[in-house]
């Protein structure tokens, strides 16, 4: 990182961060371009889960590379001044990589999504067998992960 004065070094830190926020933006090969989304997640012990259709174009694109990288702007705050110059921006943010693993069972399904829950209602719902199975349910293997804030 070139601006070290701004790294988040605390692992503590970066992992609340993550915690609290609620919309990634996952980045996928797609042919080598790069196709990116906001999605939101869940989160628990160092694994991003995210659900959707059974198909579709970034399912098809996490079966043929499960390689992605992510963005999550926790906090951001415009700073004007007087010349447009002195313009900026406070903002708190975490980066990383990681690899799709596709979550086949119920159980796993539930318990993926049960962090969604908690990270967002707090709740833990009841799903129906047909919802699971005809959701896509992955989790994230988060390889490596950095935050950068500037005014916070």
């Amino acid at each position: 990182m070139r601006r070290k004065e701004r790294e988040i070094t605390d692992a503590h830190e970066i992992e609340t961060l993550v915690a609290k926020s609620n919309v990634v933006y996952l980045a996928m090969n797609d042919d080598g371009y790069p196709y990116v989304l906001p999605m939101n997640y869940g989160y628990r012990d160092r694994t991003m889960y995210l659900h959707c259709a059974q198909d579709g174009r970034k399912v098809a694109l996490w079966r043929k590379d499960p390689r992605v990288s992510f963005v999550i702007v926790a906090a951001q705050e415009l700073v004007p001044a007087a010349k447009a110059c002195g313009w900026g921006t406070h903002f708190m943010s975490v980066a990383g990589v990681g690899r799709i693993r596709f979550i086949e069972t119920p159980d796993e399904k539930r318990t993926a999504l049960n962090s969604f829950m908690a990270q967002y209602t707090g709740e833990k719902p009841e799903y129906e067998d047909a919802m699971l199975a005809r959701t896509a349910v992955v989790a994230i293997t988060i390889e490596q992960m950095t935050g950068k804030k500037n005014g916070y």
